[in-house]
């Protein structure tokens, strides 16, 4: 099978027409248990599907990456609906309802770039039909992978121990940068992992 100039596997098409079915059937997600189970009925190992999912990945198809392999996103629209009820949910300019969500959480948002747990949590369920909630960590992590947010890595001058940040970063909400060694003041007992001449938006 031919495929923009790319030979690949023609038992790959049982597959790509069983994906196309799902997708027909407005499934944004779908469990991996699942999707080794339908690439098993059709001769397909788990190896040969991660090929398959990662070739579909490159062409767009699916949302899939080796280590978060927990969830296949079948509409990558889906993602994208997610992105922007983070970037702008949150903005009473563009929802009317959007004074119900924590105030200086958004405050923060605007300010910062810093977007809480809490304010994701209440920006989920105003669409309650997406089910972003249901999957939330795996979706902050495909998030990631496409840089839409970052959680800075701190690490402990006490211990010198590495942690995750309790919050994340929309780094387009970001007006503004800082020297690093101004950040360092702002978290007095922590310092970020970064290079001392580093700029550090903030």
């Amino acid at each position: 099978m031919g495929y923009f100039a790319e030979k690949l596997p023609t038992k790959w098409i049982h597959l790509e027409n069983a994906l196309a079915i799902l997708k027909g059937l407005d499934i944004d997600v779908y469990e991996w248990e699942n999707m080794l189970k339908l690439a098993q009925k059709n001769s397909i190992q788990e190896d040969e599907l991660l090929l398959f999912l990662n070739n579909q990945h490159k062409i767009g198809n699916v949302i899939f990456f080796n280590e978060l392999r927990e969830y296949i996103i079948l509409q990558p629209d889906w993602l994208v609906k997610c992105f922007r009820c983070l970037v702008d949910d949150w903005n009473p300019e563009k929802r009317k309802d959007a004074t119900s969500l924590n105030d200086i959480a958004c405050q923060t948002l605007e300010t910062t770039g810093e977007l809480s747990e809490i304010l994701i949590d209440q920006l989920f369920q105003k669409e309650p039909t997406l089910q972003f909630g249901n999957r939330k960590r795996h979706l902050l992590r495909v998030m990631e992978k496409f840089d839409i947010i970052v959680q800075p890595e701190f690490k402990d001058t006490d211990n010198d121990k590495c942690h995750k940040s309790h919050s994340y970063y929309l780094p387009c909400m970001i007006e503004k940068s800082r020297p690093f060694d101004d950040i360092k003041k702002i978290f007095i007992k922590k310092k970020c992992r970064s290079n001392n001449n580093a700029m550090v938006g903030f």
